[in-house]
């Protein structure tokens, strides 16, 4: 994903991407979350792209004990901490 040569997803317009699981870097440490895309527009010709990214959420790091955090992501997802919508409702 990071050269461009790997889709992150494939999607219509009005679609959304299911999470896209990856690495992000914090400082110095690495962590793992997870984010949504969702594509708003794309002209005919593909010079106009509107695309609203999702807030990354933790995929660890936040359940106790830690072993919970696999099945619970695996089961219902992402720890969702916050539903931000202000990028989304601003365009």
């Amino acid at each position: 994903m990071k050269d461009g040569k790997k889709a992150a997803a494939h999607l219509g317009k009005n679609e959304w991407s299911e999470m896209i699981h990856a690495s992000f870097k914090q400082g110095k440490e690495k962590r793992a979350g997870a984010f949504r895309m969702k594509l708003m527009d794309l002209s005919p010709d593909g010079k106009k792209v509107k695309l609203y990214c999702s807030q990354v959420y933790p995929t660890e790091g936040f359940a106790h004990p830690k072993s919970l955090e696999k099945k619970l992501v695996r089961e219902v997802g992402p720890f969702i901490e916050y539903i931000g919508l202000q990028p989304y409702i601003f365009g």
